[in-house]
């Protein structure tokens, strides 16, 4: 199937676990799909591909994540895994699903050309973006009236016990001109709420302050 063909026809099934910024992304990818002219299935069995946004921080999490991986990968659609764990541990991801395709966190806006190369046959590997400004883009959210606001990725902390630096980077605060921005386009489209999030939000620190 050419690239052409692949736009507007396929059906894509996405999963995501983890915390509040792994779910913000988790909305802009399915904006960001349907944007594109694919539609979301519920069911993997119905797709024609599969996107897993990963958690990689504790290890429960983790080993249930391996399995799902394992499993999706099973099914023979193409699968793209995304998150974290293909940043911080793209060796494990290898390992157990060697054909999948991989999206860093700050790589999100690749996640189309990505999912159409791998159900045309590719594997492609988008990792090790430079910090991504998640602001005012595209949403399909899971609760219509809860918009997730992330500030700011990654952190200032070096932890020998932590993964989150080697999975989001060194702390990118977002702009509050933006921020705002996308608050207020969030109540334009329906939400009653802002939820906001980061993984080192107390850190948060305009470039302007």
């Amino acid at each position: 199937m050419d690239r052409e063909g692949v736009r507007g026809m396929a059906r894509i099934h996405v999963e995501v676990y983890g915390c509040s910024a792994n779910q913000a992304d988790f909305e802009m990818v399915q904006g960001l799909l349907c944007g594109a002219g694919h539609t979301l299935v519920g069911e993997p069995e119905a797709a024609d591909a599969y996107v897993v946004l990963t958690c990689t921080v504790k290890t429960p999490t983790e080993r249930k994540i391996v399995k799902r991986i394992r499993r999706l990968s099973d099914l023979g659609s193409p699968l793209v895994v995304a998150g974290c764990m293909p940043e911080a541990q793209r060796g494990l991801v290898e390992e157990t699903a060697p054909g999948a395709s991989m999206v860093g966190p700050d790589n999100l806006l690749d996640i189309v050309d990505v999912v159409e190369a791998a159900i045309e046959g590719g594997r492609v590997e988008a990792l090790q973006g430079g910090a991504l400004d998640r602001t005012c883009l595209p949403r399909i959210r899971r609760n219509p009236v809860i918009h997730i606001a992330p500030v700011a990725s990654g952190c200032l902390g070096d932890c020998s016990y932590c993964i989150v630096r080697r999975a989001r980077g060194r702390l990118s605060s977002f702009p509050v001109e933006r921020i705002v921005d996308d608050a207020k386009r969030a109540l334009g489209e329906g939400c009653r709420e802002i939820w906001v999030t980061a993984e080192d939000t107390a850190a948060y620190r305009d470039r302007e302050i």
